[in-house]
C-alpha cells in the first residue's frame, strides 16, 4: 500500500468514524450513560429522555459531526483502523 492510498484510507475512515459517532449521538443514549444530566446540552438531554423530534436530532447530528473533527479521540480511532487495515493488507501478500 503506497502513501497516497494510506492517506486516502485514513480520510475515508475518519469520515466514517465521525459519521458513525454522530449517528449514535443523535439516536441512542449509549454515549450519555456516564454524563450527568447537568452537563448535557438541551438536544442531548432530549435524546436521553426520548423526547427529541427530528429537527433536534438533525441539529445534534450536524453539531456532533462538526465537533468530531476537533476531537483527538476520533483521529486516534481512524489512525488505529488505518494501521489495522494496512497491517492486514501487508500480511495478505
Amino acid at each position: 500500500m503506497n502513501t497516497s492510498k494510506l492517506i486516502e484510507t485514513f480520510f475515508i475512515l475518519l469520515i466514517c468514524v465521525s459519521a458513525t459517532h454522530a449517528a449514535l449521538s443523535c439516536t441512542t443514549k449509549i454515549l450519555y450513560r456516564k454524563k450527568p444530566w447537568g452537563r448535557l446540552t438541551h438536544n442531548q438531554l432530549k435524546v436521553v429522555q426520548g423526547d427529541a423530534n427530528i429537527g433536534q436530532r438533525a441539529e445534534l447530528f450536524f453539531y456532533t459531526l462538526f465537533m468530531n473533527f476537533l476531537t483527538p479521540s476520533i483521529y486516534f480511532l481512524a489512525i488505529a483502523l488505518t494501521l489495522g487495515l494496512y497491517l492486514y493488507s501487508a500480511f495478505l501478500r
